[in-house]
């Protein structure tokens, strides 16, 4: 129950302000990430989960800090495997693929971007991490 309560009580706050990377920034120091992800393994409902996907999705597509610090979560691994479910609903599977999107486009951290690399992951997820990888190399080559 206090899951969902945490769940319900983040989206809110996404729903209502979370275009400021300032408020994203506070959901992150307030430690409302470690919820989330739990959450998204411990809810039965998938619209729940949808909602809590969304809501990384929107906390992690601001920054290259904000995206490592959801990336930090280890829950980019549980987006992958909602995203590749077949049992899941398409509404979460919708869901997990856009908050995949958004983080991993503005993830910069190397470390992390390679610790994808090397799981088996879905065609189009490992697009999108070769891709960032690819201009995360090309930005530190143009600032050399």
């Amino acid at each position: 129950m206090c899951t969902r309560v945490c769940v319900c009580v983040c989206v809110c706050v996404c729903v209502c302000h979370l275009r400021s990377e300032t408020l994203a920034l506070s959901v992150i120091a307030e430690k409302a990430l470690p919820p989330l992800v739990a959450a998204l393994g411990e809810e039965t409902e998938d619209h729940l989960k949808s909602a809590t996907a969304w809501t990384l999705g929107q906390i992690g597509r601001h920054t290259p800090d904000h995206a490592k610090a959801v990336s930090d979560t280890g829950v980019l691994f549980s987006l992958v495997s909602l995203e590749a479910d077949t049992s899941s609903s398409e509404d979460l599977r919708t869901k997990c693929r856009r908050a995949l999107k958004s983080i991993i486009g503005k993830l910069t951290h190397l470390p992390a971007l390679d610790a994808l690399v090397h799981k088996p992951l879905p065609e189009g997820v490992m697009k999108m991490v070769l891709e960032q990888v690819r201009v995360c190399v090309c930005v530190c080559k143009n600032i050399r």
